[in-house]
């Protein structure tokens, strides 16, 4: 038997979950991406000025650049809002969300939340039920830890990128 919204639709896996995302580019938004299609509130904090990195993969500053194809497919079932994550205004904005969230995602390098003020023992205080995830290039320790780094990176790292290309071409 399935269960139903007050609307008669169907309710999905994740209905009445929250999620702050403050992921951008690849692995966060994919991740985010699919909590999101299975019924997650998902909210993205998008840096002032610029947004998501991947809304400046075409390069062009015109409102379709900006929500093009890639940003598009990778933070569908989002709701989006700017937040300068520096000021305290920011901040303050932010702890307000995550009183009623369940779930925050980040992948920035390691410590860059704690040093913003809002890593897990701040936000847990806040909120002493919330799931903290966060994604980074090269773990939370170690000599790169602190690096940034995505997928291209990752690749290129692993020899994946030698392996996918094409020998022919110098």
């Amino acid at each position: 038997m399935r269960s139903l919204s007050d609307a008669g639709a169907p309710l999905l896996p994740l209905s009445g979950v929250r999620v702050i995302d403050f992921t951008q580019v690849m692995l966060g938004p994919c991740a985010t991406q699919m909590l999101g299609d299975f019924g997650a509130d998902v909210i993205k904090i998008e840096r002032q000025g610029s947004g998501d990195l991947s809304r400046q993969f075409f390069g062009g500053a015109s409102k379709e650049d900006q929500n093009n194809v890639v940003f598009g497919s990778l933070n569908r079932n989002k709701r989006s809002v700017v937040i300068d994550m520096k000021s305290d205004a920011g901040r303050k904005a932010i702890r307000k969300l995550v009183q009623t969230a369940d779930v925050v995602v980040d992948n920035f390098r390691a410590g860059v939340m704690e040093r913003l003020g809002l890593g897990y023992e701040t936000l847990s205080a806040i909120n002493p039920g919330i799931i903290c995830a966060s994604g980074t290039g090269f773990g939370p320790a170690g000599p790169y830890a602190h690096k940034g780094g995505q997928d291209v990176l990752a690749q290129a790292l692993t020899g994946v990128m030698e392996k996918t290309s094409d020998p022919s071409v110098p």
